[in-house]
């Protein structure tokens, strides 16, 4: 582990459940209030919230950043989406708290969108961080590492939509961030990211015509997270708690 998120974890307080028999864990900031769920994307981990997990803390939230399946300190070897989806619908379960506002970055901003249709997972504000509109990434990974026939990636689509619940033309339509009219999304996406491109952003808010879409330049994909103005906008974005209490 790096020594930045060993002293994140630090900071943190552990939480430590368990699904299907296994050990999965979660890092919080703050012991009480109504409760932000943040998810992490492929090879991440929970600690990489510390810097947004804090903020929120410092305003009387309850921060809680999961560790997926076969990512930071959670069991595990390999996952699919699915097995992210049933992390976070047993974390939500075990915490008996629902999320007031949820952050997710890279494909976890695309699993909580997701997590709306598979199991009721609406809050008042959503924050999306360098995300996929729809799951491209794992695609074009194994297009452009194997060079694969036409029949392998196409196999490919069918078994990530399966995990979504859908088809894969759905999935490539915007379907999983369909409008909530009952909710508010912010868009966080910087314009040097080499991994997601901050057109992403663009496409996502044709389909949720309201959001808020804020571009960030020289934060790359993941130090976005660790950026202290971003923390704040994210923090001013969700509100007061007063607010989620009337």
């Amino acid at each position: 582990m790096k020594p930045k998120w060993k002293k994140e974890l630090e900071q943190a307080t552990r939480i430590e459940f368990r699904r299907d028999g296994r050990k999965r864990t979660a890092s919080q900031w703050g012991q009480s209030g109504p409760m932000v769920l943040c998810v992490h994307g492929w090879e991440g981990m929970g600690a990489q919230f510390g810097q947004i997990g804090r903020r929120l803390a410092a305003s009387g939230y309850r921060c809680v950043a999961i560790d997926l399946t076969a990512h930071g300190q959670s069991d595990g070897r390999w996952a699919r989406f699915a097995d992210f989806l049933a992390d976070i619908h047993a974390l939500v379960d075990h915490l008996q708290q629902k999320p007031v506002a949820v952050i997710g970055h890279s494909a976890g901003g695309m699993l909580l969108m997701a997590a709306r249709h598979q199991f009721g997972l609406t809050v008042p504000n959503s924050v999306v961080i360098a995300s996929p509109s729809a799951p491209f990434p794992p695609v074009e990974i194994l297009q452009d590492m194997l060079a694969p026939p036409d029949a392998v990636v196409e196999q490919l689509k069918i078994q990530i939509a399966d995990q979504f619940g859908a088809s894969w033309d759905r999935l490539i339509s915007g379907y999983l961030y369909a409008h909530e009219p009952h909710g508010k999304l912010m868009l966080i996406y910087d314009e040097s990211d080499p991994t997601v491109h901050h057109e992403q952003g663009d496409v996502i808010k044709k389909l949720w015509p309201d959001s808020q879409l804020i571009k960030t330049n020289g934060l790359g994909h993941n130090r976005v997270l660790a950026d202290a103005s971003v923390a704040d906008r994210i923090a001013e974005f969700v509100g007061p708690v007063a607010a989620t209490m009337s």
